[in-house]
């Protein structure tokens, strides 16, 4: 949608030091910095060559993954310059005998839940939900858990705040989805780690999330 484009834009000017983003009640306040000029043209191109980038780097991880045919030392020392050999007889590609592990792995629910701490960063972003004040407008539960979860609702009724869009740990329990990302929450209120607020607002109640004291 063109708000969204808008956004985008906005946010990649305060990237580029030519507005400044500060904040005022629950909206963003942009700010154009004084006797600045944004170079559109430049930020279009630092678009797209980020976008150029990512999809670069995705393909080779997918190549080297997939990989049969050449040394996987060689292959790692050449990506950081440096010259190499042939053949290191040592890796799974150079050496037929050797099997390969990770093939066979299957990744499940347990594994995601023991390698992320979803607990450390639900409490990390619940410390800092502001105060219940009407002019303060804090999260809600509902909200912090599709900010972590990243589940954006772009371009719905329901679509995230861009603070909680643009938010540093917004996707990080992406792997979870909401609804684990709603179990780790209710465990940590049932351990006492976190407690349910309710907040009274100018135009209704709801639900956020506060770390106990």
């Amino acid at each position: 949608s063109s708000t969204r484009r808008l956004e985008r834009a906005l946010i990649d000017l305060s990237h580029g030091e030519a507005i400044e983003l500060t904040a005022w009640q629950v909206s963003p306040l942009w700010q154009r910095v004084p006797g600045s000029t944004p170079d559109f043209a430049a930020i279009g191109e630092s678009l797209e060559q980020r976008r150029r980038a990512v999809r670069s780097l995705s393909d080779l991880a997918k190549r080297y993954r997939d990989n049969r045919h050449d040394c996987r030392r060689r292959v790692l020392l050449e990506y950081l310059g440096a010259a190499a050999a042939s053949s290191c007889n040592a890796c799974d590609v150079c050496r037929g005998d050797l099997e390969r592990p990770w093939e066979q792995v299957v990744i499940s629910r347990q594994h995601i839940d023991k390698a992320v701490d979803a607990a450390a960063v639900i409490l990390e972003i619940a410390a800092e939900v502001p105060p219940g004040d009407p002019n303060r407008r804090s999260p809600s539960r509902r909200n912090i858990e599709r900010c972590l979860a990243g589940e954006s609702g772009e371009g719905t009724r329901n679509e995230l705040s861009l603070p909680l869009r643009t938010h540093r740990l917004y996707g990080r329990l992406s792997a979870l989805g909401q609804r684990g990302v709603l179990r780790e929450i209710d465990r940590l209120v049932r351990s006492g780690e976190l407690r349910i607020e309710r907040i009274e607002g100018q135009r209704g109640s709801w639900e956020t999330l506060r770390v106990a004291p």
